[in-house]
């Protein structure tokens, strides 16, 4: 394929596929069909790439036991993965003004899961309705902390819930040791300044600095409201192991 040369091998997938669609559109059927495949080459050792660098990032948090189905199919799997907790900031302060006017609200904590190894992520691949992987990880769960806003916030409920059962699947935690880990790790990333989990953003270097930088001072929840982080611990505390996780 020698006309590829002309291409940056920098360049992303989805610009040999545009390439592939202009050709097709001009009769080029045979070389669009060979840019397409190229791109999907490049695709998947992308993908690898940035799965092996979530792995080197995320594996000294710990593996945590995940259960993965497929609503469809009734394909399932249960493996070990590692997790990327993300906290949604621009989601809240897009609703920070319907919180204060309600009176209630919640934090998303969005979570990706890592396969912990390539055997285990091509069963992933196999068994996800459609996976998503360009980050090097799946969107696999979503952690919702709601609260009540008056003259202070407070925590009052909380949900483990499937990201998206269309892509990924139906995944939850799968026993009980992986839960208590999975509480102990959201207790730490709240609390532990020296934890040094990511924030998952690159204007702020981990998930702790996130917190007070972002939803303590920026956004006023500490100033307006007397928010500590010391609150999501004690509400983390409250919450049941046993309530965590499930079979399947």
């Amino acid at each position: 394929m020698k006309y590829l040369k002309r291409f940056n091998e920098e360049l992303k997938p989805w610009t040999y596929r545009r390439a592939a669609n202009k050709l097709r559109k001009k009769g080029h059927e045979g070389r669009a069909k060979e840019l397409e495949d190229w791109s999907k080459k490049r695709e998947a050792d992308d993908e690898l790439e940035s799965w092996k660098k979530r792995v080197s990032e995320m594996s000294k948090f710990g593996t945590y036991k995940l259960n993965v189905k497929n609503p469809e199919t009734g394909q399932k799997l249960t493996g070990d993965f590692y997790l990327e907790l993300i906290m949604d900031r621009d989601a809240f302060l897009d609703s920070l003004d319907h919180y204060k006017e309600t009176g209630e609200g919640h934090f998303y904590i969005t979570v990706g899961i890592i396969p912990t190894t390539k055997e285990l992520l091509d069963e992933c691949n196999r068994i996800m309705p459609e996976p998503e992987f360009g980050n090097g990880f799946y969107w696999g769960m979503f952690m919702i902390l709601g609260f009540k806003l008056g003259t202070s916030l407070e925590f009052n409920s909380y949900e483990l819930v499937s990201y998206d059962s269309s892509m990924a699947g139906e995944v939850s935690l799968a026993d009980r040791g992986s839960a208590g880990r999975f509480r102990t790790l959201l207790k730490k990333m709240f609390t532990d300044s020296t934890l040094d989990y990511p924030s998952g953003y690159t204007d702020v270097d981990n998930f702790y600095d996130l917190i007070q930088q972002k939803f303590c001072i920026e956004f006023g929840l500490s100033s307006d409201y007397g928010f500590d982080v010391e609150q999501v611990a004690d509400f983390i505390n409250t919450m049941s192991a046993n309530d965590m996780y499930k079979s399947i």
